[in-house]
This record gives structure tokens, C-alpha cells and sequence, in this order.
């Protein structure tokens, strides 16, 4: 079994702010979707680093989301994005990925 440490004692419950939950539940339901993509848990080595890496990442931002320290701005970008990925509208998704590289 592949070990997701920090996406998985994140603590997802913890998101006060309720406009931001379904950013939640769209970044699992992504993390989750390109893990199985991967190969999951029958992942090549390489892989599985890629998976576990990609863990790490999104365990860190839920630990921001949690403990509130994302900036309006940044809040306002993923409330945007999640929006965009879960209406399959990828054009507009990569046009706030692209522009988030300009302004970050």
C-alpha cells in the first residue's frame, strides 16, 4: 500500500471556511483520480515517488487551508480553479494556472 503520510493526517474537516470546502473536495477527488492513473498501489517505484510527492504537496496546502494561512487572493484563485476543473471547463482552468505563474 502506498503511504499518502501528510495528505492523509491532514485534516480535512478542520476547513472553516465553508467556501473553500469544495476546493477540498475537488483537489482528493484529482489527488486521487492521477494516483490510480499512476499505477496506485501496483505504481512503477518511480511512480510512487511521484505519488507520494504530490501527497506531501497537497497535504501542505490543506494544512494551510486549515490553519488559515492562504491569502484572500490565493482563496479566491482555488475557489476559481476547483470551479473550472469540476465544470470541465480546462480552458479556463489552465488560463488561471497559467496566470497564477505571472503573478506568484
Amino acid at each position: 500500500m502506498i503511504s499518502y503520510e501528510v495528505y492523509q493526517i491532514s485534516d480535512t474537516l478542520v476547513v472553516f471556511a465553508a467556501e473553500l470546502r469544495p476546493v477540498i473536495g475537488t483537489l482528493t477527488r484529482l489527488f486521487d483520480e492521477t494516483s490510480k492513473a499512476l499505477g496506485g498501489s501496483q505504481a512503477t517505484q518511480a511512480k510512487k515517488r511521484e505519488i507520494e510527492d504530490n501527497s506531501r504537496k497537497i497535504g501542505a496546502l490543506f494544512s494551510k487551508l486549515n490553519s488559515g494561512d492562504i491569502s484572500p487572493n490565493v482563496s479566491s484563485k482555488l475557489i476559481q480553479l476547483c470551479s473550472a476543473i469540476d465544470a470541465s471547463d480546462f480552458a479556463t482552468a489552465m488560463h488561471l494556472q497559467v496566470d497564477w505563474t505571472l503573478i506568484f
